[in-house]
C-alpha cells in the first residue's frame, strides 16, 4: 500500500509539472471501483489538491487513518519529495533528480494519439495514451490521458512519460498493482500562491522507501 501511495503521488506531481505561465489551484476528484475491496477502499484518498507556480507543483491529499500525503516537485531540477504525515509521524521520501534516467523512461514511452476530445473543469481536452514501464517494479503501466492546451504549459523542463504530452493534464487514469484509479479535475483557480508551500517543513524525517514500507511492516 505505501508503495502504492508513493507511486500515484508522484505521477501526479510529476504529470502536470510544466514551467507554466498558469499559477493557482486545481482540485482533482480521484475514483476506484466500486467493486474495490472495502478495507482497501477506505484507505484510499477522494481528492488531490494542486498548487502550480512556475515550474512546481505541489499535491496534496488526505486519505483514511489519518494518512496525509503531499508531493512537491521541481520541474527545472526534476527532484521531488512526498511528505506522509501518519497520526503525526512524519516523513519525507525523496525522488527524480537523475536526468538520465527520465530521459531514457520518456524515450521508451509509447504513445497513441487519440481522435476524441471532451470538456473537463470548463477546458476543451484531447486524448492521449501512455505505456510505460516503472523502475522499481519493471510493472507495464497504461494510462489513459486528457490534456489541454487552453492552460498555457511547456514540457521543456518535463522528462519522463509526461514529457511527451504536449499539454496539461486534467485527467488521468491508470491500474498499478491491481488497483485502478482515476484522477479528474473537477476546479481551476487562477490565484496567488505562496512560495512556502513548496518548502519541506523541517519535522519531516528522510526516509528510503524501503527504510519507510520496514517501518510499515513490509507493506
Amino acid at each position: 500500500m505505501i508503495r502504492n501511495f508513493s507511486f500515484w503521488a508522484l505521477l501526479l506531481c510529476s504529470f502536470t509539472l510544466f514551467a507554466q505561465d498558469f499559477e493557482g489551484k486545481v482540485v482533482y476528484s480521484i475514483t476506484v471501483p466500486a467493486s474495490l475491496d472495502p478495507q482497501v477502499k477506505m484507505m484510499m484518498p477522494k481528492e488531490a489538491t494542486g498548487y502550480f507556480k512556475d515550474s512546481k507543483v505541489r499535491m496534496e491529499t488526505q486519505a483514511g487513518m489519518g494518512m496525509t500525503t503531499t508531493s512537491i516537485a521541481n520541474g527545472k531540477t526534476g527532484e521531488s519529495v512526498v511528505l506522509m504525515n501518519v497520526m503525526g509521524s512524519k516523513y519525507a521520501i525523496k525522488g527524480g533528480g537523475n536526468e538520465q534516467e527520465e530521459k531514457e523512461m520518456m524515450e521508451k514511452t509509447e504513445v497513441k494519439l487519440v481522435d476524441s476530445t471532451r470538456t473537463i473543469a470548463g477546458f476543451n481536452c484531447k486524448k492521449a495514451i501512455l505505456s510505460f514501464q516503472t523502475k522499481e517494479t519493471k510493472e507495464k503501466i497504461t494510462m489513459n490521458v486528457w490534456y489541454t492546451n487552453e492552460i498555457k504549459a511547456s514540457n521543456k523542463h518535463v522528462s519522463g512519460p509526461m514529457g511527451k504530452i504536449d499539454g496539461f493534464i486534467l485527467e488521468y487514469s491508470f491500474s498499478q498493482q491491481g488497483i485502478d484509479m482515476m484522477f479528474t479535475a473537477s476546479a481551476v483557480t487562477r490565484q496567488a500562491v505562496e512560495d512556502k508551500l513548496f518548502d519541506v517543513p523541517s519535522d519531516y524525517k528522510f526516509m528510503t522507501q524501503e527504510e519507510l514500507r520496514k517501518a510499515f511492516g513490509g507493506q
